[in-house]
């Protein structure tokens, strides 16, 4: 059994650390997320030049009444169904039967308007409306160069209380239970908080907890789910072992040194 987390730990390491040519070609959040609804900063989405971005609301079945870009010198949109006309959505939308449920950024080059002010950066903002009544989106848009790290951010409906992270078995964890696994492979001497890695798994839980998905934040940040889910394992067996007490506790003898094994990352 140790040989063979040590040899999984090994195959994780080799994964986590090689970054795909272009990224993950889809990222995903929730759109509470988008919304700023728990005080998160707003979301950044990077457009880089030859490759658009999509911005894709199809899985919480809205639809797009409005949208603004305050600085449309570097960056243009297009939709894959019209627009409401005039204001987004008179009376509530009860007039207004169209809508989008994706957005197309390109990048071009810099154009002038007169007495619009550019920008590195620039704010686009979408009204939506759905069965639960309009919501508002907002998106720092950053014109970017080099490879494109992804080309669509999906927003996906939120889910009623932490993201699961599903295991085998029907069993299943919450980034607690990962944060819990690190404190584990730290104290067995497997991860260490001066590696690469730990700060990456960090950045993962971060991501969880500020309202993205479970496969999103582990793209975005970098780690694999083989990583993810042999530290929710961890976090789940130190949660269900029963407390050591002072009277029971027995050290291993000298010339059998405590485990070190690493765990699959």
């Amino acid at each position: 059994m140790h040989i063979f987390s040590r040899c999984l730990l090994a195959t994780v390491l080799l994964v986590s650390t090689r970054a795909p040519a272009y990224g993950a070609p889809v990222r995903s959040i929730f759109a509470s997320r988008a919304q700023g609804l728990n005080g998160q900063p707003v979301v950044v989405v990077k457009v880089w030049p030859g490759y658009g971005t999509n911005l894709n609301l199809i899985p919480t079945d809205e639809l797009i009444k409005k949208a603004w870009i305050d600085d449309p010198s570097r960056v243009v949109l297009d939709f894959d169904s019209p627009l409401c006309p005039g204001s987004a959505g008179s009376g509530g939308g009860g007039n207004c039967v169209g809508g989008a449920s994706v957005v197309h950024l390109r990048q071009i080059k810099g154009l002038k308007f007169p007495g619009l002010p550019t920008a590195p950066d620039t704010l686009l903002t979408l009204v939506t409306e759905g069965s639960k009544g309009r919501k508002l989106y907002q998106f720092r848009i950053v014109p970017t160069k080099g490879k494109p790290e992804y080309h669509t951010l999906t927003l996906l409906p939120d889910t009623q209380g932490t993201p699961f992270i599903e295991l085998s078995g029907l069993r299943r964890g919450t980034v607690e239970d990962v944060q819990r696994g690190l404190g584990v492979a730290r104290s067995r001497k497997l991860l260490s908080p001066k590696d690469a890695l730990w700060l990456k798994t960090q950045n993962f839980i971060l991501a969880v907890r500020n309202g993205e998905s479970v496969n999103g934040a582990a793209q975005a940040a970098g780690v694999s789910m083989s990583l993810v889910n042999h530290l929710t394992e961890l976090g789940l067996e130190a949660a269900l072992a029963p407390p050591v007490s002072p009277t029971s506790f027995s050290p291993p003898p000298t010339n059998q040194p405590a485990s070190t094994t690493r765990p699959p990352q």
